[in-house]
C-alpha cells in the first residue's frame, strides 16, 4: 500500500490511500515536486478543475493560503505512527492481536457463508447477509430498544444487588472463620445447583419479574463473595496489624480500609460477572416468558422457528456485551488513573 499524508492547519491530519498495483511513481514524483517546490501554477490547476468540485471557498483564498497549510507527500508506510495514534484516542491498540481477531472473525464468516450456501435451507442455517438485513431491520423498530432496556434494567438491578451483598459478605468471612464456615457451605450449595433448577423452583415461588432478578443474583453472588474471601486473606499481615492499631469502626475500615484494599479482586469479579449477568438474565426470560426482554424475543422466534431472528438477535447480545465490557473497562481505566 502507498500514499499521500496531507496536512493543513485545519485538519490535523488527512491521507490518500492508493492500492499497489500499478506504477504510480511518476504521479508522485509530480506530486512531490509540486507541494516542495513553491506550488508552482496552482492558480492554472484550480481554474481548470473548478473550485466546487474540491469545495473551496475560492480561488484566491487557496493560492493565499497554501503555503501555511503544510501540505506534502509521504508514503503511506511511513505514516503507522500517526494511524496508531489516531487509533489510540478510542482505545484501540492496532497491533498484532487485532489482525488475528480480525482474520478469526473472516474465517467464521467464511465458515457460514460456505455452510450457508451447502445446506442451503434457512430455517436451518441463514446466509450471513441475510442475518445482517435482519439486524438493521430490528434497529428500526421500537420493540428492538424496549427489549434491550427491559433485560438491562433487570441486570443492572440484579448485579448491583449481588456485587453489594457477594462483596460484604465475602469481606465478613475473610475476617472471621466462624462466618467463613457457616457461609462457604451455603455458597459452595449455590454454585453446584444447575440454573434451570433454580429457574424451576423460583418460578413456582415468586411472581416472573422477581424470579427474574433472584436468578440471576444467586449467579453472581458466589463470584463476588469468592473474590472478596481471596483478597482479604491476601492481605499483608503488616497491614492487617496496623488497621487492629487503629480502633476505628468497621463500617469505616469496610469502607476505607478494606474495600479499598481488594479492590482489584472487586474489578476482577465485575468483569467476569457483567457478560454473564447478561447471558443468564437472558437464559432466564425464555424460560419465565417475561413480557419484554432480549429473551422474549429469542422465545418468539424459536415459536415461529424463525432462525434469522434468533441469529439476529444473538449476534446483538454478542454486540452489547462486548460494548458493555468495552464501557467498564474505560471507567475503571479512568478511576484508576
Amino acid at each position: 500500500m502507498t500514499g499521500l499524508r496531507l496536512e493543513n492547519v485545519w485538519q490535523k491530519e488527512n491521507k490518500i490511500f492508493i492500492k499497489d498495483g500499478k506504477d504510480y511513481k511518476d504521479l508522485f514524483e509530480s506530486i512531490d515536486d509540486f507541494t516542495n517546490n513553491g506550488y508552482e501554477g496552482l492558480k492554472e490547476y484550480l481554474e481548470k478543475i473548478g473550485i466546487n468540485k474540491l469545495s473551496l471557498p475560492s480561488i484566491e483564498i487557496t493560492t493565499k493560503s497554501i503555503d501555511r497549510q503544510n501540505i506534502h507527500y509521504q508514503d503511506a508506510s511511513k505514516c503507522s505512527k500517526q494511524i496508531k495514534d489516531f487509533l489510540k484516542l478510542f482505545n484501540i491498540d492496532f497491533d498484532k492481536s487485532m489482525l488475528a481477531s480480525i482474520f478469526t472473525l473472516i474465517c467464521i464468516l467464511g465458515i457460514w457463508q460456505g455452510f450457508s450456501l451447502l445446506i442451503n435451507k434457512e430455517v436451518i442455517l441463514p446466509l450471513p447477509l441475510v442475518v445482517l438485513n435482519k439486524m438493521l431491520d430490528l434497529v428500526l423498530q421500537k420493540d428492538f430498544y424496549l427489549a434491550i432496556f427491559s433485560t438491562i434494567i433487570r441486570v443492572i438491578i440484579s448485579f448491583v444487588i449481588a456485587l453489594i451483598l457477594g462483596t460484604i459478605l465475602g469481606i465478613f468471612s475473610g475476617l472471621n472463620k466462624k462466618v467463613s464456615d457457616y457461609l462457604s457451605s451455603i455458597i459452595s450449595l449455590l454454585q453446584t445447583i444447575p440454573q434451570i433448577a433454580y429457574i424451576l423452583i423460583l418460578l413456582v415461588w415468586f411472581k416472573s419479574l422477581t424470579a427474574l432478578i433472584i436468578i440471576v443474583l444467586l449467579m453472581l453472588i458466589p463470584v463476588f463473595y469468592n473474590n472478596a474471601v481471596n483478597g482479604i486473606k491476601n492481605i499483608q499481615p503488616e497491614l492487617k496489624d496496623v488497621i487492629n492499631l487503629y480502633h476505628h469502626s468497621f463500617s469505616f475500615n469496610l469502607i476505607h480500609v478494606y474495600i479499598p484494599l481488594i479492590k482489584g479482586y472487586i474489578i476482577s469479579a465485575i468483569e467476569t460477572c457483567l457478560p454473564l449477568s447478561l447471558k443468564v438474565g437472558v437464559m432466564a426470560e425464555i424460560f419465565v416468558s417475561s413480557s419484554f426482554g432480549i429473551g422474549k424475543q429469542l422465545y418468539l422466534a424459536r415459536v415461529q422457528i424463525d432462525m434469522v431472528s434468533i441469529f439476529a438477535w444473538t449476534i446483538w447480545m454478542i454486540i452489547i456485551i462486548n460494548a458493555i465490557n468495552y464501557l467498564t473497562n474505560l471507567i475503571i481505566k479512568a478511576r484508576i488513573k
